[in-house]
């Protein structure tokens, strides 16, 4: 599956005109960004330094104090820098970090098949905290490695909606949504298709089991008394009318009788040529009737 994608660079262009206003959040970019950067190549590099940049204070500094509130808020274990776990200070700061994490180390694509968002860890502490924090937010990803690369991802449409809301990437979120309801509705045109053409089908095969049955019975019985005068009004409607469908023949009808009383009589009509041997007993034949 093609993850370098239009879809993908669509979201970081949106991303990436975002405006972080507090600076715990814009902390929070950043540390996502410096920790990430160096997961995978990125074509925005450039435009991803000026936006840092731009967030970027004089006051500023790295820290690897896990308990930080301030700085970077990054942590280092055995060399490795990761999200210092609890070191988020506002309710909006994850979803910031992850936001930056995504810039540098996402990808994603999508196809009339299929939908896939994925980000590649640089270690084992980073990955640990990302799936915390996601999973805190109600985000849980999945976790596999591929050609070398850790990865944490989602497949799932609603999960990939409510990760892409999550960071900001609304056009992405509702192109989603928008792909899904027309995918639905498509859906339901197509087996309603199917369910029409089926019904048609097996119409016009009671139909024609019909017709032989009520001229089985007049070549043997040279006419239809044999019948009962409401089964010979029908038959004689049905013989007049061979590819009818129910509804018509029961507007044919002088009197009130509905569409499932049309049926029944077909039906006992059927069974009579059964009965007398005048059809053969086929299965078919001695259940069909109309839907």
């Amino acid at each position: 599956m093609p993850l370098r994608s239009k879809f993908a660079e669509e979201i970081k262009k949106q991303l990436l005109s975002t405006t972080i206003k507090s600076e715990c959040c814009k902390n929070s970019f950043i540390c996502g960004t410096e920790i990430f950067s160096g997961s995978r190549k990125n074509i925005f590099s450039s435009e991803i330094s000026a936006y840092v940049e731009n967030l970027k204070s004089k006051k500023q500094r790295f820290s690897f104090d896990e308990d930080s509130t301030k700085g970077y808020i990054i942590a280092e274990k055995d060399g490795d820098l990761y999200p210092a776990p609890g070191a988020m200070v506002c309710e909006k700061c994850i979803s910031a970090l992850i936001r930056g994490v995504f810039l540098v180390a996402g990808r994603a694509s999508k196809t009339n098949e299929n939908l896939h968002v994925e980000m590649v860890m640089p270690n084992e502490e980073a990955t640990k905290t990302l799936t915390q924090y996601l999973t805190k937010e109600g985000l849980a990803p999945k976790f596999t490695v591929r050609r070398g690369e850790a990865l944490i991802y989602y497949k799932k449409t609603n999960t990939v909606e409510e990760f892409l809301a999550y960071i900001g990437a609304k056009n992405a979120f509702f192109e989603i949504m928008n792909d899904s309801i027309v995918k639905s509705i498509r859906c339901s045109a197509n087996r309603q298709k199917n369910c029409d053409t089926t019904n048609v089908k097996r119409s016009i095969e009671a139909a024609a089991v019909q017709v032989n049955a009520i001229n089985a019975i007049m070549k043997n019985e040279g006419d239809l008394l044999v019948l009962s005068p409401a089964l010979r009004e029908t038959a004689k409607i049905r013989i007049e009318n061979p590819i009818e469908s129910l509804e018509e023949i029961t507007a044919l009808h002088i009197g009130r009788i509905t569409k499932s009383g049309v049926n029944h009589r077909l039906y006992k009509i059927v069974q009579y040529a059964l009965k007398k041997g005048y059809i053969g007993n086929t299965g078919k034949n001695k259940t069909l009737k109309f839907l």
